[in-house]
């Protein structure tokens, strides 16, 4: 005989995985003027959903961003800068050092905590 508990778990699970993400804050190293020490951290406003490091030879920028601005053209414009190496990233006080191109996105330790009791969930009905 099956449990029918699964689906109470099920809809928990559900349910706080919809309120864990209402209360997303990003930090991000945010300094005022460029420069490579930098250890002023903020916790972004919700319409800033990454965190920028631009470097222009010895000038270093970190601020709070909007991942859909994350371009050479508009972080050049905005920063004033013509010749620019960056990175966007959208974890907490991931905009200490530049980002290599390459580098695979890393899972998000809250996206990990709840998939899997999700997915143990989901195993646990399909037995």
């Amino acid at each position: 005989m099956r449990s029918t508990g699964g689906f109470g778990l099920l809809s928990i699970l559900l349910i706080l995985a919809v309120l864990s993400h209402s209360g997303f804050s990003l930090c991000c190293y945010n300094c005022p003027s460029p420069v490579s020490d930098c250890n002023i951290n903020m916790t972004c406003p919700s319409n800033l959903d990454a965190c920028l490091f631009a470097q222009s030879g010895p000038r270093i920028y970190r601020n709070c961003w909007a991942l859909r601005d994350c371009t050479f053209d508009f972080i050049s414009r905005r920063i004033g800068e013509s010749e620019i190496q960056y990175s966007c990233c959208q974890e907490d006080l991931c905009n200490l050092l530049l980002k290599s191109a390459g580098v695979a996105a890393t899972v998000s330790g809250k996206l990990l905590l709840l998939a899997m009791p999700f997915l143990a969930a989901m195993w646990n009905l399909c037995l």
